[in-house]
């Protein structure tokens, strides 16, 4: 073998070399992404909540340019705040979480304590969704209301509160998470949940 063709040969192995060590970093880098979308990730509550919004085909008509998430908590209970606290930091957590169906997200957090302030507050921002956060388990008729006027989505952790009239719950047992989706109230809310979201969930009709 020449020394010309050898050289060829080192070069052709230093670049199949390099190409597979770019592709290892790339697959290094989307795994925590895939993961999310898997559900496997920490921080389950977090990621279906991000995923329900996501699959609303009717998100962009209610939210406008900008998604607008309230975390709503009992104002003058700790355990109410924190964990509202903690459910932003989850959500802060997860990786492409500013943006939610390609348009940018924002998460408030937003105290209840006078409903009429509280409904002026997420008319104000334009709220698409609203998480109810433990501790307003009394006030969901009142969230449920103003869910409906507005047309926003209403989402609790606590499937207890879909019979106050919230849409969607988030339920865990046994370590697993999955969602239990009231459709009518969910549509009477604006929505309009994708056909891949309601194959996963438990439907209620």
């Amino acid at each position: 073998m020449s020394r010309a063709i050898q050289t060829r040969v080192v070069v052709v192995v230093v670049v199949i070399v390099a190409l597979l060590m770019i592709t290892c970093g790339l697959l290094k880098a989307v795994r925590p992404r895939a993961a999310w979308a898997q559900g496997t990730a920490p921080a389950p509550e977090a990621n279906w909540l991000l995923r329900i919004l996501a699959y609303d085909r009717n998100l962009k008509q209610r939210a406008g340019e900008q998604v607008t998430l309230a975390l709503a908590y009992s104002d003058g209970d700790p355990a109410s705040a924190r964990a509202c606290a903690e459910l932003l930091r989850e959500i802060q957590a997860i990786p492409g979480h500013e943006q939610v169906a390609t348009m940018p997200l924002r998460v408030l957090v937003v105290p209840l304590l006078e409903v009429g302030s509280f409904a002026a507050r997420l008319i104000q921002e334009r709220v698409a969704a609203v998480f109810v956060c433990p501790g307003l388990s009394g006030r969901i008729g009142q969230i449920s209301y103003i869910a409906r006027r507005r047309h926003m989505l209403s989402i609790s952790g606590n499937e207890e509160d879909l019979r106050g009239g919230v849409s969607i719950a988030l339920r865990k047992r046994d370590d697993r998470h999955s969602v239990v989706i009231n459709l009518p109230a969910s549509r009477a809310e604006g929505a309009d949940l994708d056909a891949a979201l309601l194959r996963v969930a438990e439907v209620i009709q």
